[in-house]
């Protein structure tokens, strides 16, 4: 991975992961991490840029 803001963004994406199923007390919370909806980071950069222009 290099080090564009698509790397960051994915890297943080992953962190974020890895923390939710570190920190999961039960199945059901671990199950939800898992399962959680990622954002693509196209979407992300799209609504990153529409805030950045207002």
């Amino acid at each position: 991975m290099g080090c564009s803001n698509k790397g960051f963004y994915e890297l943080g994406q992953s962190y974020q992961n890895s923390e939710c199923i570190k920190n999961a007390q039960t199945g059901a919370e671990h199950n939800e991490c898992i399962n959680a909806e990622r954002k693509p980071y196209e979407e992300y950069e799209k609504e990153r840029k529409s805030v950045l222009n207002k």
